[in-house]
């Protein structure tokens, strides 16, 4: 059987990630205090915030952002039916996120960063 691979052992590649940008926001329901009255016929007083935990600030992801990270070298291979994964400073990574040059890698990431958006935490809140 023979395998081929996109990269050779020892190759510097270019490899892509993703991030998250986000956005906070003052939490509505408790004002940004943390605490959010309660009553009931056991109980009557303040308890911590049940939309923003206690923190007053509702966090939420606007956008995934693709960068290129500096060259590395490829130190190792895992190869598995799902695909080839190589290991390149100290993680694995898909053929899909290495590129052999810069300028190949900075293209792919203006392309996924035209695409990719992130649902934030008020989409379908009431």
């Amino acid at each position: 059987m023979e395998i081929v691979t996109k990269f050779d052992l020892g190759q510097h590649v270019y490899t892509i990630v993703a991030g998250s940008v986000e956005d906070a926001k003052e939490c509505p329901l408790c004002e940004y205090k943390g605490l959010v009255h309660y009553s009931s016929p056991e109980f009557e007083g303040y308890i911590p915030c049940p939309k923003c935990d206690g923190t007053g600030i509702i966090k939420s992801i606007e956008s995934v952002e693709w960068t290129v990270i500096q060259p590395f070298e490829i130190r190792g291979m895992h190869i598995t039916t799902a695909g080839i994964k190589y290991f390149v400073g100290a993680a694995y990574y898909a053929e899909s996120e290495m590129f052999a040059t810069e300028d190949e890698a900075i293209l792919e990431c203006k392309k996924r960063n035209k695409h990719e958006t992130a649902p934030t935490d008020d989409e379908g809140e009431e």
